[in-house]
């Protein structure tokens, strides 16, 4: 029995280097394919990390146009508030000086007035002549706030269109 051993002994020696080659070899393979998959899982990534990329320029570039494009039509909006507003104030002070002229002649006539009916004629002229002009000047106001107003909002409006085809726009989908 002995000589069985010493004999048995070599052939186990070959038989695992080779089990040990072929473990090596199953590593090695294992090795590569976990290597090729996270070559592969980090080439996906990085192909999505750069279209995520792209699209976010591609909607800050979008949004710079449409901000840029909000602050001209605030901008142009302000002007037209801005000019209407004072050529209201402008308005107002002419009726104003207008009306104190009228107020001082037609105090004048009264003072001149020779009877009471004289006098109660020349007030009732007085008022009848600034309830006209009143309504003529409120109506003129009218006028001119509401043209002021479209001109304020036309920017704006225009925008908010703008915007709304933006969003409906075959590119988008």
């Amino acid at each position: 029995m002995v000589t069985t051993s010493k004999t048995a002994a070599p052939s186990a020696l070959t038989a695992e280097p080779t089990a040990a080659t072929a473990a090596v070899a199953t590593m090695a393979a294992q090795t590569d394919q976990a290597i090729s998959v996270a070559k592969t899982s980090f080439g996906q990534a990085s192909a999505k990390s750069r279209e995520a990329m792209e699209e976010g320029l591609k909607v800050m570039d979008s949004m710079t146009t449409i901000s840029h494009g909000n602050v001209d039509a605030f901008l142009e909006s302000s002007r037209a508030a801005s000019g209407a507003f004072q050529s209201i104030a402008e308005e107002a002070a002419q009726y104003s000086k207008k009306s104190a002229e009228r107020t001082a002649i037609a105090v004048r006539s009264m003072a001149e007035a020779k009877t009471v009916s004289e006098l109660m004629q020349v007030q009732s002229d007085f008022a009848r002549a600034e309830f006209t002009t009143a309504i003529a000047g409120t109506t003129r106001l009218v006028q001119t706030v509401f043209a002021t107003m479209t001109a304020i909002v036309a920017p704006l409006q225009s925008r908010a269109m703008a915007a709304v085809q933006t969003k409906d726009s075959p590119e988008d989908s």
